[in-house]
This record gives C-alpha cells, structure tokens and sequence, in this order.
C-alpha cells in the first residue's frame, strides 16, 4: 500500500507527469513516457474562398457573378492543390462567346505573355492549360446566378493556395503495465482525445483520458493513442471508448495517489479541481472470484464522450459525473471479461459496461453488462437496473441525507465492498453471476468524515487506515456517498 500527494499542479501535462512517477514508484512499467501527441485531425486545412480570390472585373465589366477555379489535373476531376505560386497574377480576356456561359479566352499570368485563344466549350467549362492546371468557369452555385461573358470582358486576380498548416503539440502519452493490465493516457489541451466527445472546444476540452486494452503498440495502424490491441469499444460504432477528467489549464490542483497490491493491484487517482471538489481515474487487477480470462476493470468520474465539462462551474460539473467504479447510464466503468461466448459475438465483446444497453454513444455500452453495488442515484427507478445486491437504498438520496451507511453505535461509516457482476447468456435472460471485487476500494458515507483524510476502521486502536473521498462533493449532489482507499 502507498500514497502520495502532489500539490500545486498545474493542468493536464503536469497532473499526467505526477501520475507517472507514482505509477514508476510502484512498481508499474511504463511502456509510453509522455511522448507528444498532435490532434486527432492530423493537419488543419485553411482554405480562403475557393482557392482564389473571386475575379475583380475591369471598370466597365457588366458581367454577372462569375468565379474561376484552379486545380491540379486528376482522372477523377476532383479538385486539388493549384500549381502556380501563390500570389500569381491573373488576366482573362473574353475574346468570343459561343453562348453566354462558353467563351474563348486569352489568359496570362504575372504579366507575361498572352496565351492562344482557350474554347472554354469543353464538358463543365473546363480548359486545361499550361503547368497542368485546370481551369474552371462555371455558374454561380451559392446564389443560382449563370455566368454571362461579353465580349471585351477581362477579369484581374490573384490566386490565393489552400494552406496546410501542421499542427503544433495539444497533449501527451502514457502508457503503463502491470501484469496483464494496460493503462493508456492522453492528456487534452484544447482538442478531442476521443472521435466522439462533447463540449470539445478549445475552452472545454482539458482533462486527462484513460482506455485499457490487452497488449500495447507504440505504433498503432491509425496512429491515435487509443488504437491499441482489444481496447474498449463502443457496440454500436466500435470506435474505442474510455474514461476521463476534465482538468482546466491555469489552476492550481492538488493531486491524491494511492496503490495497492494486495489482494491485487490498484491505481487510484484523485484530482481535487478546487477545495472539497474531486474527479477520479482508476485502473486495476479485479479480485476474482473463481478462474477466468480477463480481469481488467477500470473506472472514471466520466466517460470519454462527457469527459469534457459543459461549463467550469463546479456545480455543474458535479452533475455531469458519475460514482467511481457505479452504475449510471452514461457508463464510465468497464471490466475485461473474456469469458462464456462473448468473444464469439459479432463484433466480439472483451469489455463489459456498468450502464444499459442503448445505441446511445454517451452510454458507452460496450455489448455486454457490468452490475455494480454503487449507483447514480437515478438508477434506482430505471427499467434496465441489473437485480444484483446493491447499495441503492444506503447512500444518499439527496444532497441532506447523511445515508444509512454507519455503524450504529458511533455513527463511523462502514466499509463495503465493490463486488462486479457480469450478465451472463443468454443476455435474454438478465441473469447476472458475480465474478470479483474491486481491490482495496470500498462505498463508505462520509458524514462524519473529512475527505482526503484517514480515518481508522475497526474503531477504536486498530490501526486499519483507510483515505476517503466523495465521488466529487461532500453533501452535494451525491449526498455523503464516498469511497475509501485500503492503506
């Protein structure tokens, strides 16, 4: 067991960093060393108009809207980069007209010397010309207007290029190991992590993402950080799924770790974004019950798609997220359970999910049911609540109610396991067999205890501590629900 607190941090990289070197003290291998990450998109593509500035008419031009496109030549007609340089000069002459929208032109670029008459009559008004560039006359499309070309019509302009601007760095990679688990982390500065995210603007999308998978690539086929060997997906899409934290730039954080590695191994990370007010991030080894593949289970404050806040408000952000290692119907807990016929579905199933089983991509269901004693509090009325044992009826049903989790003697909370059930098939069916316990985590209420501090179980002199901390605020929209952290 260990624990370490790491104050005055400031935003994601830094918050990531500390996770590293308490992962490296103890005894986690880390496979990724906060490697730098560009965006998802690669390259952002700045395209001014149309690639050129719209044709500015001589004085006396009477010609409706017109513009002309420039392109490299392709078999399949599709537009690409222009040739020249940018900053060309142009000059198009109307010469004779065919009909209104078919001249014959002369052109000339930087001054130089006039072209041969061009018959603009060709199928889409298209003439290739020199350097192999297309040049293209059409009508105009935004406003239904046809093009009219007079004879003595001349148009001056300049090409404008499409530029590519290679972005710069907007987060880092982590990557650590511990037996057969694998834990994955991107920090977010300003840009998504995930393909699918909300409130993923420059403002809101800060925060540290978290998926497992089974083995790790440093060079995964499409390059993200995510795409590593099984890692969670979605059913509905199969795009790769995890959790997160939201974790502004600027502020300053105080950071708890804990780890354990007995019964098996844990990881816990507690962010306190201001005083009294915590987001979390949790991987571990699950204490099975019986032999089976897998084991895997991990956990967050929120899942990939909401990990980002709708606003920094606190009060806000308390409603967007969920119980550490709970049930709630935008899911944020995930099990690696390789067992029954799961992998034989179509698309094969390895991770099961603590929510219901929806298309929704904010559920995150993964094909395969996750039952948990802890809950969001909303659950308890849903139709598709797992009938597993829960603690439902002994947190807090509001922000006033203290719970009904304490020894009755001196009002100290109990602790309670976090067992994990599984679905079993046929799913038809909803039954559900218990399968292990989250390692040294426990459901406790905090009423009459302080977060972040340790408290003595076993009361009085037995020397059994535990750390505490609410799911995100004490007596808040999770009432005194909180965990506590075997030390």
């Amino acid at each position: 067991m260990a624990f370490q607190m790491y104050e005055n941090l400031f935003g994601p990289d830094e918050v990531l960093t500390k996770m590293r070197d308490f992962a490296l003290a103890n005894d986690w291998t880390v496979l990724e060393n906060l490697t730098n990450d560009t965006p998802l998109d690669g390259e952002t593509i700045v395209n001014p108009g149309n690639d050129v500035e719209h044709a500015i008419p001589s004085p006396g031009n009477t010609s409706s809207s017109v513009w002309f496109f420039f392109s490299k030549r392709s078999p399949d007609d599709e537009v690409a980069e222009y040739l020249g340089e940018d900053g060309d000069f142009w000059e198009i002459i109307v010469i004779d007209t065919i009909s209104y929208s078919q001249p014959i032109i002369k052109w000339r670029i930087n001054g130089g010397p006039w072209s041969a008459e061009v018959n603009m009559t060709n199928e889409h008004n298209q003439v290739h010309l020199d350097k192999n560039i297309t040049l293209l006359a059409g009508f105009d499309y935004n406003e239904g207007v046809p093009i009219i070309f007079k004879i003595g019509d001349m148009w001056n302009f300049t090409v404008r290029k499409r530029t590519v601007i290679t972005p710069g760095v907007d987060g880092k990679r982590l990557t650590i190991r511990k037996g057969d688990v694998y834990a994955c982390f991107r920090s977010a500065n300003g840009k998504p992590i995930f393909k699918t995210q909300l409130n993923a603007t420059s403002d809101n999308a800060h925060g540290i993402g978290l998926v497992c998978s089974t083995n790790y690539s440093s060079t995964p086929i499409s390059g993200f950080w995510f795409d590593q060997p099984n890692a969670t997906k979605l059913k509905s899409t199969q795009e790769v799924i995890g959790v997160g934290i939201p974790c502004k730039p600027g502020n300053n954080y105080r950071l708890y770790c804990n780890a354990i590695s007995d019964p098996s191994d844990l990881l816990l990370f507690s962010l306190e974004l201001e005083p009294g007010y915590f987001q979390h991030l949790a991987i571990a080894s699950t204490n099975k019950v019986g032999a089976w593949n897998g084991g895997t289970v991990y956990s967050g404050s929120r899942n990939s798609v909401r990990m980002f806040p709708g606003s920094w408000n606190m009060s806000i952000m308390e409603s967007e997220s969920n119980h550490l290692f709970g049930m709630s119907k935008y899911s944020s807990t995930f099990l690696r359970v390789d067992i029954d016929a799961a992998p034989l579905r179509m698309p094969g199933v390895l991770w099961a999910s603590a929510g219901p089983d929806t298309a929704d991509a904010q559920a995150c269901y993964t094909g395969k049911m996750l039952a948990l004693g802890v809950m969001n509090i909303d659950c308890l009325t849903a139709s598709w609540l797992p009938k597993v044992p829960h603690y439902g009826y002994l947190q807090s049903q509001n922000a006033d109610d203290s719970g009904r989790n304490t020894n009755t003697l001196n009002c100290i909370s109990v602790n309670l396991p976090m067992a994990l059930y599984v679905m079993r098939d046929p799913d038809s069916l909803r039954n559900f067999s218990q399968v292990g316990y989250v390692p040294g985590v426990y459901a406790i209420s905090l009423y009459n205890i302080a977060p972040g501090q340790l408290y003595e179980i076993s009361y009085p002199q037995s020397g059994n501590l535990h750390q505490v901390f609410p799911h995100v605020h004490r007596k808040g929209v999770f009432g005194y629900d909180g965990i506590s952290v075997k030390q």
